[in-house]
Order: structure tokens, then C-alpha cells, then sequence
């Protein structure tokens, strides 16, 4: 109605997750003009961002890691068993490596080879 002013705001809904967990995502939230005289330009020409970048870092490369193997299980013959360690692991921008089980809290994170 002519006379009346309007009460009128932008909200703005939660942040939805990323869409990556690393190298850059976007994520998302609804915004909506809260003017009910007129829901669509009531609130002015500058709404909030409806979306942003997030999780810049860089994403962990992998590397196989591989202990020395063991002494052979018998002394002869073609049956002996002798294993190693080999391990998954990210690989840090320092160049050092952290086992995956630490990443992901994980004890099932060794295999070993035969």
C-alpha cells in the first residue's frame, strides 16, 4: 500500500558442505529478500553471496612406502615364505610421509606382500 514503508532484509541460509574436501570447492546457501511487498527488489540491488570458494589447501599426493623384507622362512627349497611391510601414505607439501592410517584413524591400513 502507498505510504507504508517496508521492513524489508536480506537472510541468509547456513552454508551447505563443500563440494570438495581439497583443490578448491564451492559451497552454497539460500538467500532469500524478506520484503513482502516486494519479495523480488524490495531489499535492493546488493544481495549476499549465494555461493563462495572453500578448501583451498592442496590435496595430499600418495606414495607406496615398502620395509626391507624379513630372512626367508626355511633355509631350502622353493617354499619359503618372506614378507615386508608396504604401506599407503600421503605424501605432505614437506615432502614427508604420514601413513594413511593417521589420516583416516585407521589400524587396517598396513598390507603385506608375499
Amino acid at each position: 500500500a502507498p505510504g507504508v514503508e517496508s521492513q524489508s532484509e536480506w537472510t541468509v541460509g547456513e552454508w551447505s558442505a563443500c563440494s570438495r574436501a581439497c583443490d578448491g570447492g564451492t559451497k552454497h546457501r539460500v538467500v532469500r529478500c524478506s520484503d513482502a511487498v516486494d519479495p523480488v527488489n524490495g531489499c535492493g540491488t546488493s544481495p549476499p553471496a549465494t555461493s563462495a570458494p572453500c578448501n583451498w589447501q592442496v590435496c595430499p599426493t600418495y606414495a607406496w612406502s615398502s620395509g626391507v623384507w624379513d630372512e626367508c622362512d626355511t633355509s631350502c627349497g622353493y617354499s619359503g615364505t618372506r614378507r615386508r611391510l608396504v604401506q599407503c601414505r600421503a605424501v605432505g607439501a614437506s615432502d614427508d610421509f604420514v601413513t594413511l592410517g593417521d589420516l583416516l584413524d585407521s589400524d587396517n591400513d598396513n598390507v603385506t606382500l608375499l
